[in-house]
């Protein structure tokens, strides 16, 4: 994979360090902001960034613990430490450069995000000026977002952009049930939606750690989130509500 560019946007008093995969602008499809994980950024997270501009979509995926340096905490302390108010000027700081400096405007912009980037997505696409969201494996949506943060689920009524939700039948958070009541909202709320499961697949199946990846399901959900996109931020055709299938490999 070729190494990304790297570049640091200033948000508030601090530096993020961001990694980038830009396309020409005379080329490009769209933008996306890619969230990472408890994990930070692994190699999952910038494979798939390398795959979306390979399909002409700029990629920005910020570090959203670059506040402090608490590499060796526990992943959900280190969740627990990103507050909503900081995360989303992150996620504003990450779509005001792609606007900006790679000229694409922010109706054709995504936030994408796994677990906890998942939920971020979720609730950036209620708070934000964007596209579209896409919500892999989404933790904790029911449960306030960091210290006294809104909870995600909350922040539905918000949503006026598609959103594509991809889940592992196997996962606990978000399990099954939670999936169904995401579902549920988002009807009741009028917002596009399509909902993608996979079996034989729990949380982080496009994780590169073999611990949690699982490959049909990761390449399957990439193969449509490319679809999806070109749809909804290129066409401007939001995909109706439902669920989908992911096969049983």
């Amino acid at each position: 994979m070729a190494e990304p560019e790297q570049i640091d946007l200033t948000v508030g008093d601090s530096k993020m360090n961001a990694k980038i995969f830009p396309v020409a602008k005379d080329k490009v499809r769209g933008g996306i902001i890619m969230i990472h994980g408890g994990f930070g950024l692994e190699p999952g997270v910038l494979r798939m960034a390398k795959r979306m501009s390979l399909v002409k979509y700029s990629v920005v995926a910020p570090d959203m613990y670059h506040r402090s340096d608490d590499s060796d905490q526990d992943v959900y302390a280190r969740i627990a430490n990103l507050s909503w108010e900081d995360a989303k000027a992150d996620i504003e700081a990450a779509r005001d450069y792609l606007m900006k400096e790679c000229g694409i405007p922010a109706d054709k912009i995504a936030v994408l995000g796994f677990c906890m980037g998942g939920a971020l997505a979720w609730m950036s696409a209620g708070a934000l000026d964007i596209g579209a969201a896409v919500c892999y494996y989404p933790h904790e949506v029911f449960e306030p977002f960091g210290k006294n943060g809104p909870t995600p689920i909350d922040m539905t009524a918000d949503i006026k952009v598609p959103v594509l939700g991809h889940f592992g039948v196997e996962d606990t958070n978000p399990s099954p049930d939670d999936m169904a009541k995401m579902a549920t909202a988002l009807d009741a709320n009028g917002t596009p939606y399509q909902f993608c499961e996979y079996k034989k697949a729990g949380h982080g199946f496009v994780s590169a750690s073999p611990d949690y990846n699982r490959p049909f399901a990761a390449t399957t959900s990439i193969d449509r989130t490319i679809g999806w996109l070109d749809i909804n931020l290129k066409q401007g055709g939001p995909e109706v509500g439902g669920f989908m299938d992911g096969g049983d490999r």
